[in-house]
C-alpha cells in the first residue's frame, strides 16, 4: 500500500492534468448540481466570511458571490492549475489559496461556514 504523500501526489498530477477540462467533464452537471444545493442550504450576511474547502475552478465560489455579493469568499485548493483558472472567474475581493485541508492556511475560527463538496481526494 502506498504511503499518504504517494498518494497525495498522484491525486495532485491527476488534478493538474484534468484543470483544462473540468468545468466541460461529463459528470460536470452532477458536481453543479450538489453545489447549488449547498449554496441553497446556507443563510448568508453581508459580513460573513465562507470558506470553500476544495474550491476546484471556483463555481461554488461564484453562486456564492452571486447569492450575496458582499460576503467574503476565501478557497482552498491543492492544484494550481485549478486556482488558476478559478482566479480568471472569480472577482479579486475572493481569496484563493494553495493548500490542504489537513493544513489549512487559516487561523481556528476565522470562518463563519465552510463548505466542501466533492471532494474526496482532500
Amino acid at each position: 500500500m502506498k504511503n499518504r504523500h504517494e498518494k497525495e501526489q498522484k491525486s495532485l498530477v491527476f488534478f493538474q492534468k484534468w484543470a483544462q477540462s473540468y468545468d466541460s467533464f461529463i459528470f460536470g452537471f452532477w458536481m453543479r448540481y450538489i453545489q447549488r444545493k449547498t449554496v441553497e442550504q446556507l443563510t448568508l450576511s453581508e459580513d460573513m466570511r465562507v470558506l470553500d474547502i476544495a474550491c476546484g475552478t471556483g463555481y461554488a465560489l461564484q453562486l456564492l458571490k452571486t447569492h450575496n455579493p458582499k460576503i467574503q469568499l476565501f478557497g482552498l485548493y491543492f492544484s494550481s492549475k485549478m486556482l488558476a483558472i478559478a482566479r480568471k472567474k472569480l472577482p479579486s475581493p475572493v481569496v484563493l489559496k494553495m493548500g490542504s485541508a489537513d493544513a489549512m492556511p487559516f487561523r481556528h475560527g476565522f470562518f463563519d461556514a465552510i463548505i466542501c463538496t466533492e471532494a474526496f481526494h482532500q
